[in-house]
């Protein structure tokens, strides 16, 4: 059977250059002494939980891994645990490849996300009808996930999926999230019809 594994949050409180570079160097060491026990971890955007201070400076990582692993970080990073990262129904999408103008400027795609790439659109965040919300996906520059507000009209190929990523269901945790709450499949179900019957019909870009 395998050993139970929890799931934290952790980052490292800026104090000073040396003692910040001092300690990430022993966590990537950490890394390396307990390979065997971290199933996964991934980083997130810059850390915007633990305090104003500390927020757009450094990034959190959230790992999951055996107690034994994680007890060895709190004297180290700032940690905590947070529920597991179970799979939730939500919505994929696909990033436009047609080239739109913004502002004089053609563009493919969107400033954060490549065309062609898959997304993961949140549940309505204004009452705007569902035309702009907050989309999941791969930063084009970095690779890390990041969540932006954006356009519906910018994606196509909408679906109802079962979210199973790690580092999406965390971000699904942010606004406007799909959090497994009951009637949340045929949700994401009814906003994929939706989209894709404007798609059909031709739904002008807005903006």
């Amino acid at each position: 059977m395998s050993e139970t594994r929890e799931t934290w949050e952790i980052y490292v409180p800026w104090t000073d250059p040396e003692t910040w570079r001092q300690k990430n160097d022993w966590l990537k060491q950490w890394r390396r002494d307990w390979k065997g026990h971290i199933a996964w971890s991934f980083a997130t955007a810059p850390a915007q939980t633990y305090g104003p201070e500390d927020r757009g400076r450094k990034r959190v990582a959230v790992i999951h891994a055996t107690p034994a692993a994680l007890a060895e970080l709190l004297p180290v990073a700032t940690c905590r645990p947070i529920p597991p990262l179970e799979p939730v129904w939500g919505l994929r999408a696909t990033v436009n490849d047609e080239p739109y103008d913004s502002r004089g400027t053609e563009v493919i795609g969107t400033k954060h996300f490549a065309p062609g790439s898959p997304v993961y659109p949140h549940r309505q965040y204004s009452g705007d009808g569902y035309e702009r919300t907050y989309v999941t996906g791969k930063d084009r520059e970095t690779g890390r996930y990041a969540s932006i507000i954006y356009p519906v009209w910018r994606f196509r190929d909408w679906e109802a999926v079962l979210l199973d990523v790690p580092a999406v269901i965390y971000r699904m945790r942010g606004p406007a999230g799909w959090t497994g709450l009951p009637g949340e499949q045929e949700e994401a179900e009814g906003i994929a019809r939706l989209m894709n019957e404007r798609v059909a019909a031709g739904w002008p870009q807005r903006g």
